[in-house]
């Protein structure tokens, strides 16, 4: 082993020649940044130095966006008179990027079916945003920056052209984004509307986000129904639904959807909201939920049955009720907006020793003769649900 012994950092620097090759050195366990390629879908060309495959968008490849923002996928297609190119999907995570003189640089990571070491994974990229919706990048070839200077010394270039963008002119109705914040009815999941109004965020209980939709087309809007296509991605997999939403309160709403499909024009073409009402309907509430004027007020007395006198009813029951008052307490009574309290709903029963169980009204609609109302209770134990939905049939 030789080292150089000198008396200052200064004079050992200075043995470094102008020329001399750059190490590029990546941090394996870096936290990823968002991808500086903004508005995706993208329709994409490429070429490896043989020819443009995917020049006019035949055949269609693409770069969709995923639900996190630090990944990028690119879904390649062959051109079969085109040597090098080949049918493929990539998986970009952007791990940095920086500017030097006028060049953009990123540093990312592919996640492909042939990429299984860091060697073959790591990657460098040279991009500039040719226009508003263009944008061009040269990869490199190795795990390394050193000779990316254009993008014409990338391995591979790759130019992405944005595609609709004309869907920026698409928002969800006002009547639904005059609240951000929505959650479903059983707290499962969070909706998050843009300021813009023209994009959903779906998030799990514990924050995750599961889901993004961007408004694409509306196909039609009145005051309490409204269906229009949009852009879904869910991970790294994206496609357009039909989406159908009804205003049943000033502060429920419910929300249906298609399946997804891959041309944003088939996506309602044989959508039946009514074959899928019963599996395919999210009730949402708003946020911040007021309470509201119970519908059918009046005091309404309960009918025995022939087969069973007695009506199993567990709402409030308390422990060592049941033994006070025999297996089973029925319902006797129930007071639906009653002075002083317009906005609560009160079950009684047959035993006295089984408090009154009262539920808060706070959104009602009514189809045909059949009412919905949407009611919390008003003291609840920790494990029961925040909301109801009760439903009452006129016979």
């Amino acid at each position: 082993a030789f080292c150089d012994r000198e008396d200052s950092l200064e004079l050992l620097c200075n043995q470094i020649n102008g020329d001399a090759l750059l190490l590029s050195m990546f941090r394996v366990d870096a936290k990823p940044v968002t991808c500086p390629f903004k508005s995706p879908p993208f329709a994409v060309e490429y070429s490896k130095g043989h020819g443009d495959c995917g020049r006019d968008g035949e055949p269609p490849s693409r770069a969709e966006s995923c639900t996190d923002d630090t990944r990028l996928v690119f879904r390649f297609q062959a051109c079969p008179d085109i040597p090098g190119t080949e049918a493929a999907v990539e998986e970009l995570e952007c791990l940095a990027t920086w500017k030097e003189s006028s060049n953009h640089y990123l540093v990312g990571r592919l996640h492909h079916r042939m990429a299984t070491t860091d060697e073959q994974r790591y990657r460098c990229f040279i991009y500039q945003k040719s226009d508003p919706h263009t944008y061009q990048l040269g990869q490199s070839g190795e795990a390394t920056c050193n000779g990316l200077l254009s993008l014409n010394d990338g391995s591979r270039t790759i130019k992405l052209k944005r595609i609709e963008a004309t869907h920026t002119k698409c928002k969800f109705p006002s009547w639904v984004t005059q609240h951000c914040h929505w959650k479903s009815l059983d707290y499962s999941h969070n909706y998050h509307f843009s300021h813009r109004n023209a994009s959903l965020k779906v998030t799990s209980q514990i924050g995750e986000t599961e889901t993004k939709l961007m408004c694409h087309t509306i196909i039609t809007e009145k005051a309490n129904i409204a269906r229009l296509v949009v852009h879904v991605v869910s991970g790294c997999e994206g496609g357009y639904r039909c989406m159908t939403i009804h205003k049943r309160d000033s502060h429920v709403i419910q929300m249906q959807q298609s399946a997804i499909f891959t041309d944003p024009n088939e996506a309602c073409s044989s959508f039946n909201e009514e074959s899928s009402y019963s599996s395919n309907t999210i009730t949402m509430i708003s946020g911040k939920l007021p309470g509201n004027k119970c519908p059918m007020e009046g005091r309404y007395s309960t009918i025995p049955s022939k087969q069973e006198t007695q009506l199993d009813f567990a709402f409030g029951e308390e422990v060592g009720a049941s033994s006070k008052c025999g297996h089973h307490t029925s319902l006797q009574s129930l007071y639906v907006g009653c002075a002083p309290s317009q906005d609560t709903m009160e079950f009684q029963t047959n035993c006295r020793t089984v408090p009154t169980t009262s539920y808060s009204c706070h959104g009602s609609w009514r189809e045909n003769s059949t009412t919905y109302v949407v009611v919390s209770p008003v003291s609840r134990h920790s494990t029961d649900a925040h909301h109801y939905c009760f439903i009452f049939n006129q016979i």
